[in-house]
């Protein structure tokens, strides 16, 4: 988190320090929440995406060898019926943990997509125009500089813009569009319209998600409870895992247009290994079924123990 004492604020071109001191603390923290946090936004949506990755690219070979067609190759159906249940139970308590609400009780202690941006809405005072482009020490208003700039250069063919320059004007145009205020209406108090961040909290997709964890994975519910809700509607599909991670990914893209910071998500690329390793050898030998067996037989005895 970034420390006010080492940012010389006093000779920022900002008229309000106060917020930006604010403004400066609130930014640090949202941005440890999508990027930096050990469990980040966008560690947990890297997470995600893995996962189903691998799991879909591990699905794909009863695509290409059905069991039938060759004798040489088989599929355990217990182990594999298990693969499948976690994996789906996994994605869908993922999706539910990356959409939890902003609970006063766990104020900054829980990283969620609807708990970053329910804490910008409460702190959408301090995010005024002049704190958006000038937080970092740019100049608040440069387009007499660029109107100069480009006039000096017109005619001398192909240039680029000075750094100090294009960041503060890039700044104001994008604020343009958060407040909804045109360039000659302007003003350093300048704030993002509550309802474009209230409509940010609309995850329709996951919402369903998050009903079924909370009827199937999180809770068991009573078949009274079971019996009134559309379990087709809310059961969980590889392409219904595809709608959610595009709203929480949008919902990240547009937080982090707030904060102004780089990001990229983590696609699922292999670093330094191969993601299919051993995955063409046998799991055991056929001497190793025997016991295999006497341990589960041995297990279960423990088991009739433990429930004794």
């Amino acid at each position: 988190m970034e420390k006010l004492n080492k940012i010389d604020i006093c000779s920022f071109d900002i008229d309000d320090k106060v917020k930006l001191a604010l403004f400066l603390n609130k930014r640090a923290e949202w941005i440890r929440m999508i990027s930096k946090d050990t469990n980040s936004l966008l560690k947990q949506v890297g997470d995600l995406l893995w996962d189903d990755a691998l799991f879909r690219t591990f699905a794909q070979i009863t695509e290409y060898y059905p069991e039938n067609d060759n004798p040489k190759i088989g599929y355990n159906p217990y182990l594999f019926d298990m693969i499948i249940r976690n994996f789906y139970e996994t994605q869908t308590l993922r999706i539910r943990r990356l959409t939890d609400a902003f609970d006063e009780r766990s104020k900054n202690s829980v990283v969620s997509i609807k708990a970053l941006i329910e804490d910008i809405l409460q702190n959408l005072h301090i995010i005024t125009r002049e704190n958006f482009v000038c937080y970092d020490g740019s100049r608040y208003d440069v387009s007499k500089l660029l109107e100069k700039y480009r006039a000096k250069r017109a005619g001398k063919g192909a240039y680029s813009v000075p750094k100090d320059l294009f960041i503060p004007d890039g700044r104001n145009k994008s604020f343009d569009k958060l407040s909804g205020i045109e360039k000659d209406a302007r003003s350093r108090n300048d704030t993002i319209i509550k309802q474009n961040i209230m409509k940010m909290l609309s995850f329709k997709k996951c919402d369903k998600m998050r009903k079924y964890v909370n009827k199937f994975v999180a809770h068991a519910a009573t078949d009274k409870s079971i019996d009134r809700i559309d379990i087709n509607e809310i059961a969980p599909t590889l392409e219904k895992f595809d709608e959610c991670y595009r709203e929480i990914a949008k919902a990240i893209w547009e937080v982090n247009d707030i904060t102004g910071d780089t990001i990229a998500f983590q696609v699922p690329t292999p670093n330094n290994f191969d993601q299919f390793i051993n995955l063409c050898k046998p799991m055991a030998k056929k001497t190793d079924i025997d016991k295999l067996r006497d341990y589960w037989d041995h297990r279960c005895i423990e088991i009739i123990n433990i429930l004794d």
